[in-house]
């Protein structure tokens, strides 16, 4: 009977966050159909993202600025910063980006 009561407990807790659930579930569907938009007016692929690193480098400033990350987009727009990225990113050592 314990094990029902929990049970039933738990189904009513999960029924009771799913609007929560589907509002996320819309919300990131949106962002994605804002950045595929982007990407296509820039000529670039949502679903193949080329290795060349100025291009990762513009899709994660593209994702920043959609999901309104606008501190983290101003990190990211300083020279230092993207000069980082790029040695990290082309000596493949995400490490080296936090040194």
């Amino acid at each position: 009977m314990i094990d029902f009561i929990t049970t039933g407990s738990k189904i009513l807790a999960l029924i009771k966050g799913l609007p929560e659930v589907a509002n996320s579930l819309y919300k990131q569907g949106q962002k994605n159909e804002a950045i595929n938009r982007i990407l296509q007016e820039l000529g670039l692929s949502p679903t193949e993202i080329s290795d060349d690193v100025d291009t990762v480098y513009t899709y994660a400033l593209i994702d920043y600025s959609v999901s309104e990350c606008y501190a983290i987009l101003a990190v990211l727009r300083e020279n230092e910063i993207k000069n980082d990225f790029l040695e990290a990113y082309t000596n493949n050592d995400p490490l080296t980006f936090f040194k």
